[in-house]
C-alpha cells in the first residue's frame, strides 16, 4: 500500500463527513464495543487529565490494545490527544422544545 492511497482514502472519509455529520452524544456511547466504553468511562470519570499509559495502567491492558482502541474512538470523533493527554470531544447536547408531562399539561390551564 502506497502513502498516497492511505492519505486519499483518509481525505475521501473526512470530506465525507464534513458538516454532514452531528457531533457525538452522550448516548452514542452505549452503542459503542465494551473496550471502546471502558476507555470513555475512564476518562469522562477522570479528575485530572490522563495518559494512555495512565489508562493502560487503570484499565490492565497492555500498549497495543490501547493505542488500537483510542485509534477507533480517535477516528469516530470521540476523544482526541492533546499533548499526550486524552480528551473528551465536545459533546451534543439534546435539549428539548417543550417540558412535556406534567408541566406541558399547565400550559392549557
Amino acid at each position: 500500500m502506497t502513502s498516497d492511497g492511505m492519505f486519499d482514502r483518509l481525505g475521501t472519509r473526512i470530506s465525507d463527513n464534513d458538516g454532514e455529520a452531528n457531533p457525538p452524544s452522550m448516548s452514542d456511547i452505549l452503542d459503542l464495543p465494551n473496550d471502546q466504553r471502558e476507555l470513555m468511562r475512564l476518562v469522562l470519570r477522570s479528575r485530572e487529565a490522563i495518559t494512555p499509559e495512565l489508562a493502560a495502567g487503570e484499565l490492565g491492558w497492555d500498549s497495543k490494545l490501547t493505542a488500537r482502541v483510542i485509534g477507533a474512538l480517535s477516528f469516530s470523533g470521540m476523544i482526541e490527544l492533546v499533548n499526550g493527554c486524552i480528551q473528551i470531544v465536545p459533546m451534543q447536547r439534546v435539549t428539548r422544545k417543550s417540558l412535556g408531562g406534567m408541566w406541558g399539561a399547565l400550559d392549557d390551564l
